[in-house]
């Protein structure tokens, strides 16, 4: 259907080969992007057919087969009609001083050493007759001019095809010799009197005392290449989709040596042979979060940070703390009603747990009835509800066959027992501080009366035990 949009996938290239872009053999479609695995296509009123293109592995630095990543300051073209070798090569009309520069997203591997190796390419003139003396060619590992790079004078050139041959001990350094293991960059410029065609073709670096090259393919990820024996290569596994993770690299073809199989990004020591090495992607495992008496439960991987927030407390009850009743995740502070959750490779179950906020405290004896209250978060008001009961203590004394009165009184109180013998008498004011000490009560009577009103704290000795009660003094 006319304008339909349509997800295209490229079958996984065959070893030793990678995809290179889409070929439309028929038809007029627009593709999304003609050099990407997975893109979409927009179908035109005609019958479509196109076809993934892959190419053989090669040794080159660029085989200059697509115009990806390059770029020039003159008119720029592919040309599949007149290349050296493979499926094209690269063109430049004009008479701008920048031919060709490009800037590597994977650096690449040459393996050669500055003491034997060389950079080689074709490259066609039209008319040398337009080209002056002024020109660079420039190879680096900063990914831009001027840094860690090599760079030559392209030498005497004729009409057509020349083949360079540029060794890299003589060459000329500029801030820095360049990482011969991780190159990123290339330029060629040439100062005209004219406007002139040229063309580049099958740039590499090679090193003739480095021996034979092995094909190493990397399926589900970036490394691919060519390498000497002995060669260290870094591979890396393509993004994982959606639900899934990096699990493992797979071995299908020589006997690599890989520094950690585990990891993503790893390196590769080529041997003598062959590799296939493919990264391996599993389903993301999810465990269950149960959060009893609270929001936030579901299900998470591990590493995963969940907020959970305690429901309103019942009434008459305030947050205590979240209490974990299975698993072992990290939470941010167990004592906020608000926290962070971070998960663990196993199901978890946190509760949050409330508690009632009334606080009894036993007793008459101000010494020993002390209430500290600790604010969380600090720095914060709390508001307590202090409730008093008005019992003045009798009962207690009762209990021990004590009677006073009258209590409340205005100066006089009695003091009865029946089968106690009363040691000493203490009496404190509600601070705590001691206004009275009676150590030899001569008759069961004491006078206040001398004393300001309110409530007072009488403390009575026995032989055995002491009682506790309030006067009020009215």
């Amino acid at each position: 259907m006319q304008d339909e949009i349509v997800a295209i996938s490229a079958d996984e290239a065959p070893p030793a080969q990678q995809f290179i872009g889409w070929v439309i053999d028929s038809g007029t479609p627009l593709i999304e992007d003609i050099y990407a695995e997975k893109t979409t296509l927009r179908m035109t009123e005609d019958d479509v057919v196109i076809s993934a293109r892959y190419k053989v592995l090669g040794i080159y630095l660029d085989d200059c087969d697509l115009l990806k990543d390059w770029g020039s300051s003159g008119s720029f073209s592919l040309n599949t009609e007149d290349q050296k070798e493979g499926l094209g090569c690269l063109e430049f009309n004009g008479e701008q001083t920048d031919e060709y520069k490009k800037v590597f997203s994977m650096p690449y591997n040459s393996g050669a050493s500055v003491e034997s190796g060389k950079l080689q390419f074709w490259y066609y003139v039209s008319d040398v007759s337009r080209l002056e003396s002024s020109n660079q060619v420039e190879i680096g590992s900063a990914g831009r001019p001027d840094q860690n790079e090599f760079n030559w004078n392209i030498g005497e050139l004729t009409d057509g095809w020349n083949f360079i041959s540029l060794d890299l001990s003589a060459a000329a350094i500029t801030d820095g010799e360049p990482d011969m293991n991780a190159i990123n960059w290339f330029r060629l410029y040439h100062f005209k009197s004219g406007p002139v065609i040229t063309r580049i073709d099958a740039i590499e670096i090679v090193d003739p005392t480095a021996g034979e090259r092995h094909p190493l393919t990397v399926y589900n990820g970036t490394g691919d290449g060519n390498y000497y024996s002995g060669i260290e290569v870094q591979i890396t596994a393509d993004q994982a989709q959606e639900g899934m993770m990096f699990d493992s690299w797979e071995i299908t073809s020589g006997s690599p040596e890989i520094l950690d199989m585990n990891l993503p990004t790893t390196v590769l020591t080529m041997p003598a042979t062959e590799v296939i090495i493919k990264a391996i992607f599993t389903e993301i495992k999810k465990y269950s979060l149960t959060v009893n008496g609270g929001s936030g439960s579901g299900s998470y991987t591990p590493g995963e940070s969940i907020m959970i927030f305690a429901n309103a407390a019942p009434e008459g009850h305030i947050f205590e703390q979240w209490k974990v009743d299975a698993g072992s995740p990290s939470v941010k502070n167990i004592n906020s009603a608000l926290t962070y959750l971070t998960m663990t490779g196993e199901d978890v179950v946190v509760s949050a747990i409330y508690r009632d906020p009334t606080v009894s405290v036993g007793g008459m004896d101000a010494i020993e009835n002390e209430v500290a209250i600790y604010p969380n978060p600090a720095n914060t008001k709390v508001y307590v509800e202090l409730t008093v009961n008005q019992s003045t203590g009798i009962k207690d004394l009762a209990k021990a066959g004590i009677q006073m009165y009258p209590n409340p009184t205005s100066g006089i109180v009695n003091l009865e027992s029946e089968n106690t013998e009363i040691e000493s008498i203490q009496i404190f004011d509600i601070t705590g501080i001691l206004v009275l000490e009676i150590s030899d009560l001569e008759k069961q009577q004491i006078d206040l009366s001398e004393y300001k009103q309110g409530v007072y704290l009488i403390k009575i000795n026995t032989n055995n035990e002491s009682f506790t009660s309030r006067i009020i003094i009215k």
